[in-house]
Parts: structure tokens; C-alpha cells; sequence
């Protein structure tokens, strides 16, 4: 990465079962937001589809610094400022039909797992998206109850927070567990995903 301009790279774990895709939403950004402008820049844009297009992986997750699917909140940086961009990004999601394809964030100074759906080759599809953040910075208390009412309650933690993510392949059918914990107290949301003999992954009640 100290050769190229831009810190993006991706990481394969599990003998290339799982590719994480880390995206720079920073070096190329272009100063004003809006439909005409740029995130990603088209380099690594280039990057991006190259690297799905060569992916084998039963898990795609797309590592980003600020929220892809979570709707803009106060002043937080969001996809959502760059919405051609966010388009461009499902849409290559789509084309390619990646398996498993999750998104991790952070930023927001909340914890949370979020549910969007998305048009995908037709059909509504649910995209899932886990936010970690943060260990140091919480949201001003006069802010926790609204943000509760705009992603739902059991969705957020508002306090500190950490989260892991666990992928268990020596099952039958593969399981994902996603964990939001308070560093405060005994508050956790939690999601587990189970792959399908389909070869899609569904989110179970925990």
C-alpha cells in the first residue's frame, strides 16, 4: 500500500472462504458532496470490480469507514452524501452476485447492526451491515432516544461499544455471528447468519 495512492487492499481469511474488502473513503474523495461527485475515485473503482470479479469467496465483506446502508444521521459522513457512488457500489454488488455480502462500519459513535433492502438482479434483496463504534466516544445523551427511534431499539447500543464477528465453518451449514457489546453494561445485540445448502446466507432469530 505505501506503493500505490490510496490505502485500499483487501485480506482473505479461511483459505479464501472469506475476502474482506478495506476501501480509502478519504485519499479521493472529492471535496463537495453530491450525485456528480466521487468517493471511491476511479482507480479504485478499477480495483474494486477487478478483485469481485475474482472472487471465490462464501463470505464478501466490504470494510468502509464511514456508513454504507445506514441513513445519514445529524451531521455524520454517510454513502448517503454521494448517492451515485453508494448506487455504483450495490449495482457492482449485484453484477457480479457475491456471495454473502456484508458491510462493516463505523464512525457514528454507536454501536449497531443494521437491515436495508436493496434491488438485486431483480428481486429485493437484504443487505446487512455491522457498525462498530466506538471504544472512546458516545453520542450526547439528548441524542440516544432519537437514535434509538430511527434504527430501533434493539438494533443500537449507544454506550461504548465493541464488536467481533465469528464464522464458523466446521458446521454443516456454516454460521456468522455478529456481536455489538456495551462496555458499560450487560447490553448486546447480536445477529448469526446460517448458509443455506442454496448457497445463500440467512439471518436467524437469536
Amino acid at each position: 500500500r505505501r506503493e500505490q495512492e490510496g490505502i485500499y487492499y483487501t485480506k482473505e481469511l479461511h483459505q479464501g472462504r472469506v475476502k474482506l474488502y478495506f476501501l480509502d473513503c478519504r485519499y479521493f474523495r472529492d471535496p463537495k458532496k453530491g450525485r456528480k461527485y466521487t468517493l471511491l475515485g476511479e482507480s479504485q473503482w478499477q480495483w474494486l470490480e477487478d478483485e469481485f470479479s475474482r472472487s471465490k469467496a462464501q463470505v464478501n465483506i466490504i470494510v468502509s469507514p464511514i456508513g454504507v446502508l445506514l441513513n445519514r444521521l445529524f451531521v455524520t459522513e454517510d454513502w448517503a452524501e454521494f448517492p451515485e457512488e453508494k448506487d455504483r457500489l450495490l449495482e457492482l454488488v449485484a453484477k457480479y452476485d457475491l456471495s454473502g455480502t456484508f458491510f462493516l462500519s463505523g464512525d457514528k459513535h454507536f454501536g449497531a447492526t443494521i437491515k436495508r433492502k436493496w434491488d438485486r438482479r431483480g428481486k429485493r434483496v437484504r443487505y446487512y451491515e455491522l457498525q462498530s463504534s466506538g471504544l472512546t466516544h458516545t453520542p450526547s445523551k439528548k441524542l440516544h432516544r432519537l437514535i434509538k427511534l430511527f434504527y430501533g431499539k434493539k438494533n443500537v447500543v449507544v454506550e461504548h461499544n465493541f464488536a467481533t464477528f465469528d464464522i464458523d465453518f466446521s458446521k454443516k451449514n456454516p454460521q456468522m455471528r455478529w456481536i455489538v457489546q456495551s462496555l458499560q453494561s450487560s447490553r448486546k445485540v447480536q445477529r448469526l447468519f446460517t448458509l443455506g445448502s442454496d448457497g445463500l446466507w440467512r439471518n436467524e432469530a437469536t
